[in-house]
């Protein structure tokens, strides 16, 4: 039978794509509403029984074999038909009884998302432990930080990592933050204004798993917020992720070469036999752009409809939360294990560090402890900076006569404290003694490192547990087959 034009180019694709994903959620979805409905005495217990048995039978189906076929609309109706090939067509009808394809599409949805953002939870800690531990491995490498561009202040390796450690945490603790929301049932809704059927939807609500429900019925059905945050917060972190990237990729630059990635991790050039390309970092921007770019579709279109039962809010959105997710967890997947294997490469020489001018800053803090206002301070350091004489000629005579011309008197200093005290100042490796907590010094970067691999391995706990009850849901939902009288076992 030849397709529509509606069904060659929406409802086939859809179909092979989010239909396939929302089969199997489909169908426990399914049998948790008959299980209500004969418990409640809404639905004969026989018939009840028959219904369960069929769609028991589903759930050996697998998703990625099904196929669009122009008499079905949806995945729904796919299974209607299937039960109706086994039981007859009246029962299977009556697997709607007190239920719509509204609400029953708005659960299911949030069964996968709630299962996608545990998993990509449980990956981002991976890639946080890795980075905790490359942190501290890293705390004493002394490089040189930049702002806007240019060189700085000297900061380590550790610090960096340990500073986007905490950003990840912050993320993905967010993301842990709108799964409480996801995983609300907004079974029992119906179309949008529930029913008349005296039907129990905390019972559905535990038998799937859902920790609460969307109390509005009306929310339940027209709500496409859980979408949005869901979308934000990936977003979010894969806009940060590409920063840290784009770091990591000068880093790796032959110019810099401060760390060094395995063969497995680069590509070589077909013509330039010297190239070892980091092109894998050039990718997770990309595929952060992705994510950031299905994320704006979601928030575009859910501002574009009604606040009502909608596909442009609802169902249209769902192909682009879903591949936003599975983009962000390709994205740290990735970015965990090329962290784990990251190397110190040919960190920058002392002298290379003070003739990039960034240990300034220490010899105008240390003006300022010998007696100068610190913007005093900062204007004879700029003097000598502006004087073209590198800091590492630079001698406490030199000081003293800046000084004199900003300031109109000397420091009272004796040459040889002065001298020692500028020597001091200019050495970048005396930031690794540095007590600022979060700061760079060698004891702040391991004790905030050991923090963050606490709290990160904390985190996929607790999202283990989360896993742990909705297979204990599943168990529940399996006994109370069985004492309907479904046989479970093939």
């Amino acid at each position: 039978m030849a397709l529509t034009p509606y069904q060659e180019h929406h409802l086939k694709p859809t179909f092979e794509r989010l239909g396939r994903w929302l089969f199997h959620p489909m169908v426990e979805a399914s049998l948790a509403h008959v299980v209500m409905l004969a418990e409640r005495g809404i639905l004969d217990e026989a018939q009840a029984r028959r219904l369960c048995q069929a769609l028991v039978g589903l759930r050996a189906v697998q998703a990625e074999t099904l196929a669009y076929t122009p008499d079905v609309e949806d995945i729904y109706f796919w299974i209607e038909r299937a039960l109706a090939h086994e039981v007859g067509p009246e029962v299977a009808a009556d697997l709607q009884r007190a239920r719509s394809r509204n609400d029953l599409d708005a659960a299911v949805f949030r069964m996968l998302l709630r299962t996608d953002l545990i998993h990509l939870i449980q990956t981002m800690a991976r890639t946080g432990v890795a980075l905790a531990r490359q942190a501290h491995a890293m705390s004493d490498v002394v490089i040189v930080g930049y702002t806007h561009r240019q060189p700085a202040q000297p900061t380590t390796v550790g610090h960096v990592l340990a500073g986007y450690g905490e950003a990840l945490l912050t993320q993905a603790r967010t993301l842990a933050g709108v799964l409480p929301v996801i995983n609300r049932s907004p079974l029992g809704a119906c179309a949008f204004a529930g029913t008349d059927f005296p039907i129990d939807r905390n019972r559905v609500a535990e038998l799937l798993g859902f920790s609460g429900l969307v109390h509005s019925t009306y929310e339940s059905v027209a709500g496409a917020d859980h979408f949005g945050l869901v979308a934000g917060g990936v977003a979010t972190a894969l806009s940060g992720g590409a920063r840290f990237c784009r770091t990591l990729l000068d880093w790796l630059g032959v110019d810099k070469g401060w760390l060094t990635l395995p063969d497995a991790f680069v590509q070589v050039s077909s013509i330039m036999p010297q190239k070892r390309n980091p092109v894998v970092l050039e990718h997770l921007v990309a595929l952060a752009g992705d994510a950031v770019g299905l994320a704006t579709a979601v928030l575009v279109k859910s501002q574009d409809s009604f606040y009502e039962d909608t596909d442009i809010g609802t169902t249209d959105v769902q192909l682009n939360v879903r591949e936003s997710l599975a983009i962000a967890q390709r994205f740290y997947q990735l970015l965990g294990e090329l962290i784990a294997v990251l190397r110190v490469g040919r960190v920058p020489a002392e002298a290379e560090m003070i003739g990039q001018y960034v240990t300034t800053t220490q010899v105008a803090d240390t003006l300022t402890a010998l007696g100068l206002p610190f913007r005093q301070a900062h204007s004879v350091v700029s003097r000598l900076v502006k004087s073209g004489k590198t800091p590492s000629a630079w001698r406490a005579a030199d000081l003293q006569e800046a000084c004199q011309a900003v300031t109109g008197h000397a420091l009272e200093a004796a040459p040889e404290e002065l001298e020692a005290r500028l020597r001091e100042a200019l050495n970048p490796f005396r930031v690794l003694e540095r007590a600022t907590p979060g700061g760079p010094g060698r004891q702040a970067v391991r004790e905030l490192a050991t923090e963050l691999e606490a709290a990160f391995t904390d985190l996929a706990g607790r999202m283990d547990q989360e896993q742990e009850r909705l297979t204990q849901s599943r168990r529940l939902l399996d006994q109370a087959l069985r004492e309907l009288g479904v046989r479970l076992e093939a």
